[in-house]
């Protein structure tokens, strides 16, 4: 009985010290464990739109709304401003304004792109940028005058993004507009434009180009000679398109992509000049631009 207890009370001590040694190896992992750092949330990149009164704008308003695009700067999980949004608003609401013959300094409200002095026709535009490599975007809205002094404008913004350099009248009525417009890391869009303009009505699907009202190129210039009516066209970078494909992009021809038709009608006209030399030239016939004979 005596050897039991004895047994009993040295086993009593060795779990003891077993514990007791456990709980300080416990407290002392717990000593050197680093606290695990927070990681904040991630942001929502979140976008607000600008509601744009009812009614003619003052130009007051119309130069803060225009401040508001060009001052806009992409800020990632931040709220940003829908650039988009209002510039589609503010040059709806523009175009509308003067067309109901809403009286507005517009040389100093927007910035002016090309003109013709004799026949009273303007390009104006607005824009904001991008938010990424393609830069700033323009929109275009062309302003005129018919034969009684009255003002008209037309939002080809709806058509086309670009800043148009050049203005050429090719009859009483016709007229081809030049420009160009960042794209992206390949390169510029080159455009030239046919528009139609009889009194106060804009028409901006002229067919000048087999049926298209307007041709758009990667990484090129043009030229018209109004003399000899031929417009050029020269690729003037690395990047450049093929005509097997490029007519039928809907992010450049929208609608005119499914025209088959008149994208082989253009290749049919380009394609020998365009293959060996990444260059066209086409003869303005008083109506369209066909090819050169």
């Amino acid at each position: 009985m005596k050897n039991s207890l004895i047994f009993l009370s040295i086993l009593l001590m060795t779990v003891s010290c077993s514990q007791k040694k456990a709980a300080e190896e416990t407290s002392k992992r717990k000593q050197t464990v680093k606290p695990v750092r927070k990681i904040p949330e991630m942001k929502e990149t979140t976008w607000t739109q600008i509601d744009i009164p009812n009614g003619d704008l003052s130009a007051a308003q119309l130069t803060d709304f225009i401040a508001k695009l060009k001052d806009w700067r992409f800020q990632p999980y931040e709220t940003n401003l829908d650039a988009e949004d209002l510039a589609e608003k503010l040059s709806d609401r523009i175009v509308r304004s003067i067309n109901a013959q809403k009286s507005y300094d517009l040389d100093r409200l927007l910035c002016l792109d090309s003109k013709l002095e004799k026949d009273q026709l303007k390009i104006y535009n607005l824009g904001h940028d991008s938010g990424g490599t393609r830069g700033f975007i323009t929109y275009p809205i062309v302003v005129w005058k018919d034969t009684t002094g009255l003002q008209y404008s037309f939002n080809l913004s709806k058509d086309i993004k670009c800043l148009f350099e050049e203005i050429h009248r090719l009859t009483d009525n016709l007229f081809l507009f030049i420009g160009y417009e960042s794209g992206s890391g390949a390169g510029y869009q080159s455009i030239v434009y046919v528009v139609e303009i009889k009194n106060n009505r804009l028409n901006n699907r002229y067919g000048a180009f087999a049926g298209r009202p307007y041709l758009n190129f990667l990484n090129g210039k043009y030229h018209y000679n109004g003399k000899t009516q031929i417009l050029s066209y020269q690729l003037d970078g690395e990047n450049f398109d093929y005509l097997d494909k490029v007519f039928y992009y809907s992010s450049v021809y929208k609608d005119y992509s499914k025209d088959s038709t008149s994208a082989k009608k253009i290749k049919e006209m380009i394609e020998k000049e365009y293959n060996e030399k990444h260059a066209f030239h086409l003869k303005f016939n008083g109506k369209t631009f066909v090819k050169v004979r």
